[in-house]
């Protein structure tokens, strides 16, 4: 059996994205686009279950930054994609220390600690081999 390496990494991320949360969903209140801890809660539980329902609550037209690694992803497709092909090396569990959410101005910060854990031994990471 390969041996397993976790990884901790501690971030600020800034996600302007997630369940639409624009400066014009904003001005929607009434219809569900608001973000709310619970509705970041249920991302979370999906995306560490690999249930790709997670990018349910992705704007339609997400963009997502990975650069410089990993490129610029657009579209909730593209994101789905890109973990596909991440869950068959790692399994990836996000846990959020802090959330603010500022539906008004279409914003929201999590500091986040991701924990990612090997499946199988050979994993290429940017820094190097996981064995």
């Amino acid at each position: 059996m390969p041996s397993l390496l976790m990884r901790f990494t501690r971030a600020l991320i800034v996600l302007v994205a997630v369940a639409g949360v624009t400066a014009q969903a904003s001005a929607k209140a009434a219809d569900g686009n608001r973000m709310t801890p619970e509705k970041y809660a249920t991302y979370l539980k999906r995306f560490n279950a690999q249930d790709v329902r997670y990018s349910e609550l992705y704007a339609k037209d997400v963009v997502f930054y990975h650069d410089p690694m990993f490129g610029v992803l657009r579209g909730r497709q593209a994101i789905v994609d890109f973990y596909r092909k991440i869950d068959t090396e790692l399994k990836e569990t996000v846990t959020a220390t802090t959330v603010v959410i500022d539906n008004e101005h279409g914003l929201m910060a999590a500091e986040l600690t991701t924990q990612v854990l090997a499946t199988r031994g050979g994993v290429k990471m940017p820094d190097g081999v996981i064995y």
